[in-house]
């Protein structure tokens, strides 16, 4: 989780439009990573707003493989969802 946390903090882009408009807050996008670990189907759960929604959708598109979950020795798909916070800098 911290290193898609990270990947999320570098790769997200804060529209200007929302940037402008003072708008603070999370978009939560759930989405597949699959046994290969590659994610997939990604949907918005809990909308802030358009742009900040296909901003976060964006940065869930360039998102690697990662390291698939583990059952019983077996790599498995699993549901994640990942709150993609939009916050301004004091």
């Amino acid at each position: 989780m911290w290193a898609m946390a990270s990947f999320m903090a570098e790769n997200i882009e804060y529209p200007e439009s929302e940037k402008s408009a003072g708008t603070e807050g999370k978009v939560f996008v759930q989405f597949i990573v699959e046994s290969d670990g590659t994610p997939t189907t990604p949907t918005i759960k809990k909308s802030l707003s358009a742009a900040c929604d296909k901003a976060a959708m964006a940065a869930i598109a360039k998102m690697p493989k990662w390291n698939p979950a583990m059952k019983d020795g077996e790599a498995v798909a699993v549901e994640m969802v990942l709150p993609v916070l939009f916050k301004l800098e004091d």
